[in-house]
This record gives structure tokens, C-alpha cells and sequence, in this order.
């Protein structure tokens, strides 16, 4: 309970700091939202220290903690690369998706399996897991953003659709698009230009299909497992829920 609570406070508290990096936060609001995230942070810290109290043997909760601590920073580094990089590219919009949500989902798939299992094999393929649902859960967001034509700038251009488009464009197509990601959020005009350049680069039929791919080496870890099949079949499940055809058609 302390890893699964723990992890649901820093998602939280990422999303909270997401929404003030990206510009998205309400006005007024930035200081208590400051605050709120760090308390987050500092409250999940303490109930991972309190794995040894949960019944976690000490050197399983060690290992817990510094498998987060690890994490963290990994993702705190693909977010500083969403954050800094100025020119969008699908090479690097794929890293940071990997660094982010990857590292994220699949943290907490091996901390979960850390308690409960020392076979370091069998733990990796949860972290594998995980990582595979973390860039499914990601293509999947940004494919809903980008049918209801949200977060098309500056705040979303390392996006996987926006990646894409840039890759495959002409030049000429490439620099209007990364015109208008760089004007403001109000302008909806600019916002269907830029959402036609993307839908027509093909970035919709890429990542449907890349959800695909995943969503299959997901499933083939999955049967690799040492579970019983009641466990694997809710892991299946999961998969099912994001599965490309769940995705929203953009148009």
C-alpha cells in the first residue's frame, strides 16, 4: 500500500507541476500549487519510508527506495528535456515520452513486484511491462489532444504527433507548422492549421500503429510471466482499455 499510495502522490504531484510549466495553471494559483506539489513529493517520501513497518523486509525496502530515487530523476530529466529542447523532432519526442512515462509506469510495476519476488529476471520483465503500458498511456494522451485540438503549442511541441509531423513534412510545411506551435493558445485558427499540417503528415496512422506494436510485445511479456493466469489475464485487461481502437479519431 505505501509503493501504490506513494506513486499516486507524485503522479499527482507531476500533473499539478505539468499543468504550471506548461503555462496551464489558474491564475492566482501558482503559489499554493507550488505548495501543494511539494507537499506531495515530501509525503510520499515518508511512506516509503515506512516499508519496513508495511512488513517489507529491509533490504527489499532499501532497494524500493532507491529503485524511486533513480526513477524520479529520470523522469525529471525527460521532463527537463521537454522543457528545454527547441527544436522538436520524433528521435528526441520519443526519448522524452521513454525518459517520462516509460521510467514512471514501469517504477512502479518493479517496486510493486520487489515485495513479493527476489527473481531479478521475472522483475525486470515487470519493469518491461510497465515501461510498454507508461508509452501506450502517453501515445494514447496525446492522440486525445490532439483530436480535440488541445495543447497544439508551444506547451505540447515535443509531443508524439508533433514529432512526427516535423520529421516527415516538406520544409515548407515543417516551418509553417512550427510557426504556429510558437502563437498563442487563443488563436483557434492558427490551432486548425496546425492540426490539419499534423493529421495530414500521417502522425495519426504512425502512432495507432506503433500502439499496436506495443500493445503486442506488452502482451508477449505478459505470457512470459511467472503469474497465475487470473493475474495475467488482468494485466491483459489493461492493455485492452488503452488499446488503439480506443483511441479517439482525429478529424
Amino acid at each position: 500500500m505505501p509503493i501504490v499510495s506513494a506513486w499516486h502522490l507524485l503522479r499527482h504531484a507531476a500533473r499539478i507541476l505539468d499543468d504550471i510549466e506548461d503555462g496551464n495553471a489558474e491564475t492566482g494559483t501558482m503559489p499554493v500549487d507550488l505548495n501543494v506539489s511539494t507537499g506531495l513529493i515530501f509525503t510520499a517520501g515518508y511512506l516509503l519510508s515506512q516499508l519496513e513497518a508495511s512488513g517489507v523486509a529491509v533490504e527489499s525496502a532499501q532497494a524500493i527506495r532507491e529503485g524511486f530515487h533513480v526513477g524520479l530523476l529520470q523522469t525529471c530529466a525527460g521532463q527537463h528535456e521537454d522543457l528545454s529542447l527547441s527544436s522538436p523532432s520524433l528521435e528526441k519526442s520519443w526519448q522524452i515520452a521513454e525518459t517520462k512515462s516509460g521510467t514512471s509506469l514501469g517504477l512502479v510495476c518493479w517496486a510493486g513486484g520487489y515485495v513479493a519476488c527476489a527473481d531479478h529476471q521475472e522483475l525486470n520483465l515487470y519493469r518491461q511491462f510497465g515501461h510498454k503500458l507508461g508509452l501506450l498511456d502517453q501515445i494514447h494522451d496525446d492522440l486525445v489532444d490532439l483530436a480535440s485540438k488541445e495543447d497544439l503549442f508551444a506547451a505540447a511541441k515535443h509531443s508524439l504527433p508533433v514529432g512526427y509531423a516535423v520529421t516527415v513534412l516538406p520544409q515548407a510545411q515543417k516551418e509553417a507548422l512550427l510557426a504556429l506551435l510558437d502563437t498563442a493558445v487563443s488563436e483557434s485558427e492558427k490551432a486548425e492549421l496546425a492540426h490539419r499540417l499534423i493529421i495530414g503528415s500521417g502522425a495519426v496512422v504512425y502512432l495507432v500503429t506503433q500502439m499496436s506494436l506495443i500493445r503486442q510485445e506488452a502482451y508477449q511479456l505478459v505470457q512470459t510471466m511467472q503469474l497465475a493466469p487470473d493475474i495475467k489475464a488482468q494485466l491483459q485487461r489493461i492493455l485492452d482499455h488503452i488499446a488503439p481502437q480506443s483511441v479517439p479519431r482525429a478529424g
